[in-house]
């Protein structure tokens, strides 16, 4: 748990800052990532779908299936999607947060909320529940940072109430 939640993020984190000099390349990295992130989901799919490409036989059940990617676990999906959604979804709040009404999104604008959207549709097929609850989390710290303790306390209420309504997978 230590190598894979702390040690290894800190290492891409290193690496990344190292490789990314220039505000045009860590925006080319963070598009390349969303563009993996946008594979997995299209992988994730097709396994919740067939049951295909499965590393256990116990996740291919239909009635207890879970996705895993390309990973060895859905836990492992969850770890490598999030961190990318919190990344693009960052971006979007920043650009909601500088526009005034009406708000038009440009392209790479709507590609960060499509990579989000589909990060949170893999999370949920892969039933990681730490992944589910980093996103939860992720989300309500990057509102507070962003907009205002309001928002994110409706944000986090919001979150609880859905969590509360919808059915335990």
């Amino acid at each position: 748990i230590w190598r894979a939640y702390f040690v290894e993020p800190f290492l891409v984190y290193m690496l990344i800052v190292d490789i990314c000099v220039t505000a045009k390349d860590r925006q080319r990295l963070i598009t390349d990532l969303g563009m993996t992130v946008l594979g997995l989901t299209a992988i994730a799919d097709i396994q919740r779908l067939t049951g295909w490409w499965s590393p256990t036989w116990e996740w291919t059940l239909p009635g207890s299936r879970r996705v895993t990617g390309l990973f060895t676990s859905p836990n492992a999906l969850g770890l490598f999607v999030v961190p990318v959604a919190m990344l693009h979804l960052s971006q979007v709040l920043q650009v909601l947060k500088r526009r005034i009404k009406p708000i038009r999104l440009s392209g790479q604008e709507w590609f960060s909320v499509a990579v989000v959207l589909a990060s949170l549709v893999c999370v949920w097929l892969a039933v990681s529940r730490g992944a589910m609850i980093a996103f939860a989390a992720a989300t309500i710290f990057l509102i507070y940072k962003q907009w205002s303790k309001k928002a994110a306390l409706a944000v986090a209420l919001a979150l609880t109430l859905v969590l509360l309504v919808v059915p335990h997978m």
